[in-house]
């Protein structure tokens, strides 16, 4: 976790198996890599997996917390988790605005908190763009969960979302946020199991094979 700074970046490192003995309540769980109450954040690289939480908060892979601000979450893959995959999280204070996640993968996260989606929007989250990301998602996961979002500005675009269950491209709930758009994004039910892999992306280049594989699954 980083935090108070302009101009920091997190990348090519791993968290995985934190947060089994985190309880806190008023705070929120554990998350394995994340930001907040920063400016031109970049976390990219990463691997975040097994995290865990204990009161049905948080527990998720990565992080854009609030205070955030022109930052960006890419090439960055996440699985196992307890929760979500990626968050973009306003908690009021301060400014949440001009944030970009982005050629990310979530492997099957949510496994105990399915309510979650693989990307998470809570808040006051402003001018927000989420993009050609792909998720595998856990059996009825949502792949993404808007909740008391009152924001402007949050877009969606060319999402692979490949799904089990019951699970939906979009669970909302106390959302009266305006200019929320979803384009090109795609969604694929499977009947069976789905068991993806987990890669390696250490350059740009491995996202783009990974990527046309999702959109081959998704035909």
């Amino acid at each position: 976790m980083i935090d108070g700074f302009r101009r920091g970046t997190i990348e090519y490192c791993e968290a995985y198996e934190n947060g089994a003995l985190c309880d806190a309540t008023e705070s929120g769980g554990p998350v394995g890599i994340w930001a907040y109450n920063c400016d031109r954040a970049l976390l990219q690289f990463n691997k975040s997996h097994r995290n865990h939480s204990n009161n049905q908060a948080d527990g998720g892979g990565f992080d854009l917390d609030g205070g955030t601000t022109n930052s960006v979450m890419r090439y960055n893959v996440s699985w196992g988790n307890d929760g979500y995959g990626f968050q973009l999280w306003d908690f009021f204070w301060g400014e949440f605005r001009n944030n970009r996640v982005h050629h990310n993968i979530s492997l099957t996260d949510c496994v105990r908190w399915r309510n979650f989606g693989a990307f998470v929007v809570f808040g006051r989250v402003m001018n927000a763009e989420v993009y050609r990301n792909i998720a595998y998602l856990s059996a009825d996961s949502p792949a993404v969960e808007i909740e008391r979002w009152d924001g402007a500005g949050l877009r969606f675009s060319g999402n692979v979302y490949l799904a089990t269950g019951n699970s939906q491209p979009f669970s909302m709930t106390e959302s009266p946020g305006v200019s929320l758009e979803s384009t090109g994004d795609v969604f694929r039910r499977h009947a069976t199991a789905i068991n993806p892999v987990v890669p390696d992306i250490l350059t740009p280049a491995d996202f783009r094979d990974l990527y046309r594989h999702a959109l081959r699954r998704s035909d």
